[in-house]
């Protein structure tokens, strides 16, 4: 994490200016309170100002069966928009506005 958080630090300091943030939200993987949370407050600590949230979607799994892979299908469900609306206000309250996508 620490490498990762070290290079968009970088990339946000070289830039000089607010980037907009897009952040997949994956059920189980990156959606949980404490990880939006230290997200939001990381853009605030770096100048930043919004946060694009995106619902996982799974509309490229349908491929996988077709192209030569070893990756599976993760068949996770699709967040419904009130859970979004959760991550909107975890953002808010530490002064990121976040964009919701559907």
């Amino acid at each position: 994490m620490a490498f990762y958080q070290d290079t968009c630090r970088g990339c946000l300091a070289a830039a000089g200016a607010p980037l907009p943030a897009r952040m997949p939200l994956i059920p189980g993987v990156n959606d949980d309170p404490e990880n939006i949370a230290a997200t939001a407050e990381f853009l605030r600590q770096n100048g930043q100002e919004s946060i694009h949230c995106l619902p996982y979607h799974n509309l490229g799994e349908a491929k996988l069966s077709r192209i030569d892979t070893s990756l599976k299908p993760l068949g996770l469900a699709r967040r419904e928009p009130r859970e979004l609306s959760a991550v909107v206000n975890l953002s808010k309250g530490r002064g990121i506005h976040a964009v919701r996508w559907r």
